[in-house]
């Protein structure tokens, strides 16, 4: 078996050919991590043979808009035994009414997930085994719709009330505006954030900047 402390492909067609597994502190993750070129890139992985994800490992995956369109997902030729951590990032917002595949397996399927999450989102999961030689994550819940007040000019995940007359925090993949409603037009980009819309509708000058960049996969409108 090859055992793996650490496992990323970016936007590629990638196979490994025997047995693979997971170990303690170990890293499955088939897409791009934000900080490499392609950024945020979907990814297949193919395993020929068994994979194994040890109880202290962790998998994560990337997700588009559509079940059918492009997300990360491993097809493995063997036994898929599952474990550890499960972190689930959407990169534009999901379709909630139909399940992302995350697995093809051709053998047997054994263990479960000690954790699931999708971290920074307003969105849950719950994982489907029900089909066999599949697993699946079903989304629920859903982004909020921001409008930029100002504040201190923070644009960060989670922490920062400048949304909505200074009553919301943003989280990832909301839909954010900005328009001439706020106090302050500098946005400083404190880390990566993924808006899943985009509307400047504004006669006042913007300015963003920041240690922070925008990323992922939404829409940009300006009207």
């Amino acid at each position: 078996a090859q055992g793996l402390s650490g496992f990323t492909f970016f936007n590629c067609a990638a196979s490994v050919t025997g047995v693979v597994g997971i170990t303690t502190g170990g890293l499955l993750r088939p897409g791009g991590d934000g900080t490499n070129t392609p950024v945020n890139a979907f990814g297949r992985l193919a395993v020929s043979g068994n994979l194994s994800l040890d109880a202290l490992g962790t998998a994560m995956f990337d997700f588009g808009s559509s079940p059918a369109g492009e997300n990360d997902r491993v097809d493995i030729g063997g036994d898929l035994a599952i474990g550890g951590n499960l972190v689930l990032n959407p990169m534009a917002t999901l379709d909630t009414s139909t399940p992302y595949r995350v697995f093809n397996y051709a053998g047997a399927l054994s263990g479960a997930f000690t954790g699931i999450s999708v971290p920074g989102t307003r969105y849950g999961a719950t994982v489907d085994t029900s089909v066999g030689g599949q697993v699946n994550v079903l989304f629920s819940g859903g982004p909020s719709n921001l409008v930029w007040a100002g504040g201190s000019g923070l644009w960060d995940v989670g922490l920062t009330y400048n949304w909505n007359a200074l009553a919301d925090a943003f989280m990832q993949v909301d839909s954010v505006r900005f328009d001439d409603t706020s106090s302050l037009q500098t946005v400083l980009l404190a880390e990566s954030v993924r808006p899943g819309r985009i509307t400047v509708d504004n006669t006042l000058e913007y300015f963003f900047g920041g240690a922070g960049r925008i990323s992922g996969y939404g829409d940009l409108v300006k009207t």
